[in-house]
């Protein structure tokens, strides 16, 4: 790898993981596209796994930063946590295919309703 490339690829990590971890995404959505226009020749397959590599160490640096700060609200988020378990707990038993026709109401009927969560009154 020439250090043309490398420093290439350097500031693309920098910028995607900044702007990943700044909107809670990760940067994947910056690095997929890149990487698809700069090794047009692999595999596809490679991108997103390479993008998820980078999305967790992105994430986890996040984490630990906003952690330190004391800027993540945990009780909020065992309470998504816990509320998102339904969804792909029942997904085994959602997999029969929906009539033609159907498949709208069918997908809105078994996706499970989050409980309401009101941040008031929260600091």
């Amino acid at each position: 790898m020439s250090p043309q490339t490398a420093t290439l690829l350097l500031a693309l990590g920098v910028l995607a993981g900044t702007y990943g971890t700044i909107v809670g995404a990760g940067g994947g959505f910056v690095i997929i596209p890149a990487f698809l226009l700069l090794y047009p020749d692999d595999s596809v397959a490679s991108s997103p796994a390479i993008s998820l590599a980078v999305v967790l160490f992105n994430a986890t640096s996040g984490s630990a930063a906003y952690a330190r700060l004391r800027r993540i609200d945990y009780r909020t988020g065992v309470a998504f946590a816990l509320a998102t378990i339904p969804g792909p707990s029942s997904a085994p038993w959602r997999r029969t295919p929906c009539p033609a026709g159907l498949s709208t109401p069918c997908s809105a009927s078994s996706s499970s309703p989050s409980p309401p969560i009101s941040p008031c009154g929260r600091p």
